[in-house]
């Protein structure tokens, strides 16, 4: 298994998941399901009340590594924009 940190920019919805305390997912085109966190950054436009739950975004951040979320592959964040 691949420890190793990638960058990556992905596209697809936005989930708020209720498990595990709550957290983010984003479910990728092919099905992939990505875990977020428990919080997001500000959209690209500064603002957070356009992420919602079913939000289409598009997300730039590292993959790989470990989650306490065993919902989907973590994905840590560094920039996303509400399409």
């Amino acid at each position: 298994m691949n420890m190793q940190a990638q960058t990556t920019t992905v596209r697809g919805t936005l989930h708020h998941s209720d498990l595990e305390g709550g957290h983010w997912q984003l479910i990728a085109a092919d099905s992939t399901v990505y875990v977020l966190g428990r919080k997001l950054p500000a959209a690209a436009d500064g603002t957070r009340e356009t992420i919602r739950d079913g939000a289409q975004v598009q997300v730039t951040g590292k993959t790989g590594g470990m989650s306490l979320f065993m919902t989907g592959q973590p994905l840590s964040v560094d920039s996303i924009e509400v399409l």
